[in-house]
Order: structure tokens, then C-alpha cells, then sequence
């Protein structure tokens, strides 16, 4: 009973029959880098999520510090 369980509450990407082994793989990346981040980041304690939001928010910070300088500093025509 537990171990149909178990394969009944993981239902991942599967091979289709005309299907090449390998290619359900790549078709499915998605799927496995959700999958190892999340193991990942369950045996990081939920440092892994931290540090991609932190990161994340230095490049917005990055982007505007762009946008900033480019408004303050851009050339002025004097005629």
C-alpha cells in the first residue's frame, strides 16, 4: 500500500512511444531544475531561495542606478 502510494504522488515526465530515450530528458528541463532546487534548496535550509532573491535584487537595484545615471548625466544642448 505505501509503496503504490509513493508512485501514485509523483506523477514526472514520462517517455512516449515514439519517442528516442534521451529526448523526454531534454523536453523536460524545466521539470528536473525545478525538481533539484527545490531538494537543494530543502537541504540548504531554504538558503538557496534566500540568496536568488538577494542576488535578484541587486540586479534591479543595478538596473536602476543605470537608469538613474543615464537621466542625470546625459548631454545638454546649450543653444
Amino acid at each position: 500500500m505505501r509503496n503504490t502510494l509513493l508512485r501514485s504522488s509523483f506523477n514526472g515526465p514520462g517517455m512516449e512511444d515514439s519517442e528516442f530515450p534521451g529526448v523526454s530528458q531534454i523536453r523536460y528541463i524545466a521539470y528536473v531544475f525545478s525538481l533539484s532546487f527545490a531538494i537543494l534548496n530543502d537541504m540548504t535550509g531554504d538558503w538557496l531561495a534566500s540568496i536568488h532573491l538577494i542576488l535578484f535584487m541587486e540586479q534591479v537595484e543595478m538596473v536602476g542606478l543605470f537608469w538613474l545615471y543615464r537621466k542625470m548625466f546625459r548631454p545638454v544642448s546649450v543653444a
